[in-house]
């Protein structure tokens, strides 16, 4: 009798720690996607501020020809350094590369989930399991908190009202505003610096 309830709080035990380790792996799996993800919006971003910076300039070229008089001659100077260092620095943070590089990773996760869903697993197996995503993690790039409070925040049912926390939400809301705010910065910085040399044209 004692074997036989010891067996069956043994498979308890044995479902609870699958549980939890597909949970953690899943949770890993989705945060990579959105690391996969915030990477190619970046690089996206990218691309568009460099012609956005381009068109600023070849404007303020041009009402050079108009206004020879004027110091636009230095604001086009520093602003052609300016787009030159810009581009340089976000070109190597290599969004692209380590965008194809989470991509490569979060499909061996979801593998693992399989694993976990086998009937019949065993101990050996749950092991395996652990170890390899123990591999995986050790490889690449990790993703950022705003990832994975991101893929808690986006999650549904039972599992986000119990893990969806205050710490989560505010996590969540404080780190997309503060990318929305940097981006804009980057997009209004030429104007900011235009602007003055504008007002005291004549």
């Amino acid at each position: 009798m004692k074997e036989i309830k010891c067996e069956i709080k043994q498979k308890e035990i044995d479902k609870e720690e699958i549980s939890k380790l597909k949970s953690q792996i899943w949770l890993t799996r989705m945060s990579r996607i959105n690391a996969e993800k915030r990477m190619l919006h970046n690089e996206n971003f990218v691309q568009g501020i460099n012609i956005y910076y381009l068109c600023v300039i070849t404007l303020v070229s041009i009402c050079l020809l108009r206004w020879k008089e004027s110091n636009l001659d230095l604001l086009v100077t520093f602003m052609s350094v300016a787009l030159l260092v810009v581009i340089l620095y976000l070109k190597s943070l290599r969004f692209s590369e380590r965008a194809l590089d989470f991509h490569k990773l979060y499909p061996k996760l979801q593998q693992l989930e399989f694993r976990l869903e086998k009937k019949g697993i065993t101990d050996e197996d749950i092991e395996d399991v652990k170890k390899q995503y123990s591999i995986l993690m050790a490889k690449g790039e990790n993703h950022i908190t705003y990832d994975y409070y991101k893929a808690i925040y986006d999650s549904t049912g039972d599992y986000r009202e119990k893990n969806c926390t205050s710490k989560i939400w505010c996590g969540f809301w404080r780190g997309k505003i503060w990318r929305g705010l940097i981006m804009m910065a980057v997009v209004l910085f030429p104007i900011l610096i235009a602007l003055p040399y504008f007002l005291h044209l004549k």
